[in-house]
Parts: C-alpha cells; sequence; structure tokens
C-alpha cells in the first residue's frame, strides 16, 4: 500500500476530498492532459465515486489551482510564502499579502471579516515582540480560526458536552473518509468518554483552555492534552489552578498566615494537610489530599462564602522594673 501525505493547509482551504486528490496526482505523476483523467484516477482509487472525482477536479480546475510544475507535469496549490527577507518583527502598519486574500476566500471568507481581524492579530504579535519569516501564512490560520468561532452556534464559546450531542455533516465525513470511528457505536464511545473525562473541570477552565488552544495551537490537542492543558487553568479569575495553589503552600513558611497568599483558601487548605507534611516524600498522597480540600473551599468561595485569613495574636511587651538601689549600684559599677 502506498501512502499518500495530504498538506493539511489545503485540506483546510479546498476541502478533505479535493485535497486528497491533489495528493494523488502529485504522488503518482498523472497527466493532467488526459482527456479521461477521471477515469484514470477512479481505476486506482476505489473508495472514490466516479462523481466525486470529477465534482473534485473541476474544483481544483474552477480554483485554478492545478497547473504544470517545472517538471513532470505536477500539481501545485499556490499558498502564500513567508518573508522573503528573512524573520522580522510585525508593527502597526503590517498588512497581509494579496495571496492571503486569495487564499482565505476559497473558504468562502469575506474581505471584510478577514480585515476586521487584523487589528487584533497585530496587537496580539506585537506585545509578543517576536520576530518570524511567515506572518503571512500565520495570519491564515488565525483567520480561519477566527472564521469557525464566527460561523459556530456558539460563537466558539466552550459548553458543557452532553450525550445528545451531535458533530457536524462534515466531522462524519472526515471519519468516515480516513476510516476512523467509522460506525456510530465508536463515535458515541468516543462522545461518551469526552464527557466523563471533562466534567470536573468547570467551564471557566474549559473556557481558558480552548483560548489556549486557539493562540497556540495548530492543531486540535488530543483528549490526554486537552485534560492536562485544562488542569493548568485557574478556577476561576480570583482562584487559581489547583497546580498553583499547591506549588505556593509548598514554598511558604512559618508563620503561614502571614504569607502573602493570592487566595486565603490556599492558607486553609494547606492547613488542612498539615504544614509539616508538603516536606514530606510521599508528594503524590499530600497532593491527592490538598487537592481535595482546596476544590471544596473552592467551591464554596465561588458560591459566595467569604474567607478571611486569621488574625495574628501579637502579645504586648513585658515592661521589667529595677529598685533604686540596684539601679545605683549599677551606675556606679559602670562609672557612670
Amino acid at each position: 500500500m502506498k501512502f499518500i501525505e495530504i498538506n493539511t493547509e489545503e485540506a483546510e482551504t479546498i476541502g478533505l476530498k479535493a485535497a486528497f486528490l491533489l495528493a494523488f496526482i502529485k504522488s503518482n505523476n498523472i497527466d493532467k492532459n488526459n482527456k479521461n483523467l477521471a477515469d484514470i484516477i477512479s481505476k486506482k482509487i476505489s473508495f472514490m465515486k466516479i462523481s466525486e472525482i470529477e465534482e473534485s477536479i473541476a474544483k481544483l480546475e474552477r480554483l485554478n489551482l492545478i497547473k504544470p510544475g517545472t517538471s513532470n507535469n505536477l500539481y501545485k496549490l499556490k499558498l502564500p510564502s513567508g518573508n522573503s527577507h528573512g524573520a522580522s518583527m510585525i508593527t502597526k502598519n503590517w498588512t497581509p499579502s494579496e495571496n492571503v486574500y486569495e487564499v482565505l476566500s476559497m473558504g468562502n471568507i469575506k474581505k471584510e471579516f478577514i480585515d476586521s481581524k487584523l487589528p487584533e492579530f497585530r496587537l496580539y504579535w506585537m506585545e509578543k515582540n517576536v520576530a518570524k519569516d511567515d506572518w503571512n501564512h500565520k495570519f491564515v490560520n488565525f483567520v480561519k480560526q477566527e472564521w469557525v468561532k464566527n460561523q459556530s452556534y456558539n460563537n466558539g464559546e466552550p459548553y458543557q458536552i452532553d450525550f445528545d450531542w451531535e458533530p457536524s455533516k462534515d466531522v462524519y465525513e472526515i471519519l468516515n473518509f480516513s476510516k476512523v470511528y467509522d460506525s456510530q457505536n465508536k463515535i458515541d464511545l468516543a462522545k461518551r468518554l469526552w464527557a466523563k473525562t471533562l466534567k470536573n473541570f468547570n467551564k471557566f477552565q474549559l473556557q481558558m483552555a480552548m483560548k489556549n488552544v486557539f493562540l497556540n495551537n495548530e492543531y486540535l490537542p488530543t483528549l490526554n492534552e486537552f485534560v492536562k492543558l485544562s488542569s493548568q487553568q485557574a478556577l476561576s479569575e480570583e482562584i487559581p489552578s489547583v497546580l498553583h495553589a499547591f506549588d505556593e503552600a509548598s514554598k511558604s513558611y512559618d508563620p503561614h498566615v502571614s504569607f502573602k497568599w493570592t487566595h486565603p483558601i490556599i492558607y486553609f487548605a494547606g492547613k488542612k494537610v498539615g504544614w509539616n507534611n508538603f516536606h514530606d516524600q510521599q508528594k503524590t498522597l499530600v497532593m491527592h489530599n490538598f487537592k481535595n480540600y482546596y476544590l471544596e473551599y473552592a467551591e464554596q468561595a465561588m458560591n459566595g462564602k467569604t474567607f478571611k485569613l486569621p488574625q495574628i495574636e501579637t502579645k504586648p511587651k513585658e515592661k521589667h522594673f529595677i529598685d533604686r538601689e540596684t539601679f545605683l549600684k549599677l551606675k556606679e559599677k559602670l562609672n557612670l
């Protein structure tokens, strides 16, 4: 069996079937000038109908994406290139190339929408203060992510999954095409696995995790990766993550009540565990106990309960007096 490598940039832009066909033509050096191009391909690809092949070929030709290469009549897809002058910092006046608009328009993304996302993109990367040589490529990915969020009924905001949730038709097409989760039963199992695994994270954590994915990942994470990412997020705008809280409690010192805590519940959870136990070698057990207490207090805090650190009791200094006779003897002894 010969493996076909599909360019993800092409698949996201022109669709999976067209991208596959383009990759197949490349890898098999098929002559585009042959009038029976669809018939030739259909004999080699048994899982695609002739009508699907003809439709994909027409789409590639209509978009002017197939053309002879410099040799062997290979087909090439024109994608936005990077900065030919090397890496550079983005500026407030940076604008994408015309090629960017051309590629994004293939996904029916309007110029008005693309331009509306330009200020946010520039501001984000100007604050990052990094030099890159592929600003056009990054902008294409950013706009596509924003477009997907804009087109979804929940505007890209995370929401809790339930057993009635159904993926879009595009998802079924991709899964069936790649022979992954090729039955409804397997899809139901996957849905239950995600729902069961993520049920312990609150809405704020999932929102922050998804935001992190959109800003920093070019590809969707696996369930294991998303769980790890979610566990690193704060529980709310005021309450830090369990990992942050445990690290802070481990580094605190006596008197612990005077320590500068991010949130008071960290102190109470640490006190419940026992400060001496944080230096125990069985960190896993200590972390488990701390997490249980911390999440219990966090839930109470998010439901409106106020936690205040106890006041430090300060004892008044005792005054010691000496009698006059002792004072005079001491004065004489010191020659005062």
